[in-house]
């Protein structure tokens, strides 16, 4: 996105790679999550009027940015859970903490009754860019 280098702004140091967060982070994915996210399902042959018929993957950056996610996406609470479980266990951990999103999200739409069959995985990056993928349930 143009204006955006420094709003996650990553560094190498001696003591590991340290990543400052800018205070405008959240509301740059705000403004562009939900034509991002109806693009990939296009590209991918899925038309949904409601992103609460997906299960949900996201990488937790912080509680701001779930926040908006559910509110800009009109998602119900429940929907970025395993997210805010990840974040309150393990905390931002950098790219790998969307493994332990994954996780939870396996394991609740394994024990889950009409569970979801796709969904959507996302996490943000330095730059800011936006990466995602949809996902298939096979249970």
């Amino acid at each position: 996105m143009l204006g955006t280098h420094n709003v996650i702004d990553g560094r190498l140091t001696e003591e590991g790679i340290n990543f400052k967060l800018g205070r405008d982070l959240p509301q740059k994915i705000d403004d562009n999550i939900e034509g991002f996210c109806k693009k990939l399902m296009e590209k991918c042959g899925k038309n949904l009027e409601d992103f609460n018929d997906l299960f949900w993957a996201v990488h937790p950056g912080g509680p701001a940015i779930l926040n908006r996610l559910e509110s800009t996406l009109k998602l119900r609470g429940e929907k970025l859970d395993c997210s805010r479980r990840a974040l309150m266990d393990f905390g931002n951990v950098s790219s790998n903490t969307i493994f332990y999103v994954m996780e939870y999200m396996r394991d609740e739409l394994m024990n889950k009754e009409n569970a979801e069959e796709w969904g959507l995985a996302l996490a943000f990056g330095p730059g800011i860019t936006f990466e995602g993928i949809l996902l298939r349930s096979l249970n």
